[in-house]
C-alpha cells in the first residue's frame, strides 16, 4: 500500500453540501434522471432540477455544465435514430 494513501480524504468528507450543511448528492444527474426513460423527462422537470441546484448554492458553471450534459442525451438519441432508423435491418435471422 502506498504511504500517502491513508492521508487521502474519505469520499463522504468530500461530498458537496449546501449552505445548511445538507448533502447535494440528490441533485446529481443520475440521482435525478437515472431511473427515467429519455422520452419521459419533461422540460419542467429539468427546469425544476436547475432551480434546485441554484437554490443549493451550486456555481453557475456547475449548473450550466450539468444542464448541457443532460441536454446531450436526448440529442444523441435523436442522432442515433436518424442515422439508423431501421436498427433491425442488418441483423441476420436464422433460416430453416
Amino acid at each position: 500500500m502506498n504511504p500517502w494513501f491513508g492521508r487521502l480524504p474519505r469520499l463522504g468528507d468530500c461530498a458537496c453540501k449546501d449552505s445548511n450543511g445538507n448533502s447535494t448528492a440528490v441533485l446529481a444527474i443520475i440521482a435525478t434522471f437515472g431511473g427515467k426513460a429519455v422520452g419521459a423527462i419533461t422540460r419542467q422537470q429539468i427546469a425544476d432540477w436547475v432551480q434546485r441546484m441554484v437554490a443549493a448554492g451550486k456555481s453557475p458553471s456547475t449548473v450550466r455544465h450539468a444542464y448541457f450534459v443532460v441536454r446531450m442525451v436526448p440529442a444523441q438519441a435523436v442522432v442515433d435514430v436518424v442515422d439508423d432508423p431501421d436498427m433491425a435491418a442488418w441483423n441476420s435471422l436464422p433460416w430453416r
